[in-house]
């Protein structure tokens, strides 16, 4: 998995949402699973890109990034 899959399973949780949104506005029927799937596609996909993207080494790298001197200890 890279990070575009997490990134992906967030914006369909959004689409998800919004649509869920829509369904509980015009009252029909379903629109409180559609709002707890979507619930769990936005927090799986910000989990899954959060992990992927420290976990990329490029990030990593700037991580540890030693901006200032520490000379002064």
């Amino acid at each position: 998995m890279k990070i575009k899959t997490g990134l992906l399973i967030l914006i369909v949780g959004y689409v998800i949402d919004f649509i869920g949104a829509w369904m509980k506005v015009t009252h029909q029927q379903f629109a409180d699973m559609a709002l707890g799937i979507a619930v769990l596609l936005k927090v799986t996909g910000l989990l899954l890109f959060t992990f992927f993207l420290l976990a990329h080494p490029k990030v990593k790298a700037f991580l540890n990034y030693d901006k200032f001197d520490d000379s002064f200890k």
